[in-house]
């Protein structure tokens, strides 16, 4: 195997050898880069840590960390369209309304703590006009300064996460702090191992001679493929082996677009039935809802047609107490001629009792 020097000229056992040791040596070396790496990133946390919790920053951050509170939450969508408003409204407040109202709390702790501060600082300056004027300085007002700086540090702490997250970040990108954290790297116990191992099993001439051996084009993935074509016997050169595990690429490359799309078709078919349900229930709504219209204008035309009957009974009853009403006046008319009848016949007759008495005085 030594003697040849193109992987392609290499026995099927012979490229076995070497692609095993190559991939046993490159897992060894990803491993300890991952390690490394691991300890990179604890390391520089570490640094970072420290700088946040520097006096400067401190009080940044307690300036600014309450409105810190739940940024980027990302809230629920409650209810549907055939909610009712207070429904949606409640729902909405269940789901949301404790966090929004938690976030509106650290805002509110956060700038009455600043403006405490900021009091605070000047207290002192205050405290000495006041003793100027002959007035003593109001242990009331500090109380309450000291208070709202305790609440600003409970809306500092209810915002701190989300802060430091956001200021790692920052300082991270515009490398603010990266002389640190090469230093606090450099100086590692555990780095300076790892960097060691690296070196020795990077520069292993075996290591060395089975990598001149293997195209750099090829991942160590596509290594681990083309081992297991010649393990399989599916293999005996290096050619065919790159060309099985190329096929078995695409296969399975078909394989996944094939079990994506038929996962589309299901969600389809799912979006199809649930569909079919819909429209079956809204058939079923406005099936309801004619028969109800059908009902209703039954019970109309019911009640039109009682009303005509009771119109036309109340119609009837007018005419009969109108003839009636006729009949009794025609009453009193009669009653009111003979009672008219009676009163001549009584005059006459009075008359007629004069002239007697007259003639009899006479005689």
């Amino acid at each position: 195997m030594a003697e040849n020097n193109s992987i392609d000229n290499l026995s099927r056992q012979d490229l076995l050898t070497v692609l095993e040791g190559f991939i046993k040596q490159a897992k060894q070396i990803n491993k300890i880069k991952d390690e490394y790496n691991s300890r990179y990133v604890d390391i520089a946390n570490k640094v970072l840590l420290t700088e946040y919790k520097k006096p400067k920053n401190l009080v940044i951050a307690y300036f600014i960390a309450p409105f810190y509170v739940l940024k980027g939450k990302k809230y629920k969508k409650v209810g549907t369209s055939s909610d009712r408003l207070t429904e949606l409204l409640l729902k909405d407040f269940l789901q949301n309304g404790i966090w929004m109202m938690y976030k509106w709390v650290g805002w509110a702790f956060g700038l009455l703590g600043d403006i405490s501060l900021i009091q605070l600082l000047f207290f002192p300056i205050g405290s000495i006009i006041d003793l100027s004027r002959g007035l003593s300085p109001s242990a009331d007002d500090l109380g309450e300064l000291l208070l709202g700086i305790l609440l600003g540090i409970i809306g500092y702490f209810m915002g701190r996460k989300k802060y430091m997250q956001h200021w790692f970040e920052k300082v991270i990108k515009k490398g603010n702090y990266d002389n640190e954290i090469d230093a606090a790297v450099d100086s590692d116990p555990q780095i300076i191992d790892y960097k060691n191992k690296l070196t020795s099993l990077v520069s292993d001439a075996t290591y060395q001679q089975y990598r001149s051996l293997i195209p750099e084009k090829f991942t160590l993935g596509d290594i681990m493929g083309i081992y297991q074509m010649l393990f399989d016997y599916r293999a005996n050169n290096f050619k065919e082996a790159v060309n099985a595990w190329r096929q078995e690429q695409h296969n399975k490359r078909v394989e996944n677009k094939m079990n994506e799309n038929n996962k589309k078709i299901s969600q389809m078919e799912a979006n199809i039935t649930n569909l079919a349900k819909r429209q079956d229930k809204a058939e079923a709504v406005i099936a309801s809802t004619e028969a109800a219209i059908a009902s209703t204008l039954a019970q109309t035309k019911q009640a039109t047609e009682m009303a005509q009957a009771a119109n036309a009974g109340a119609q009837a009853a007018f005419a009969q107490a109108a003839g009636a009403n006729a009949e009794a006046a025609s009453a009193r008319a009669q009653a009111a001629s003979a009672n008219a009848q009676a009163a001549n016949a009584r005059a006459q007759a009075a008359k007629a009792r004069a002239q007697a008495a007259r003639k009899s005085s006479r005689r």
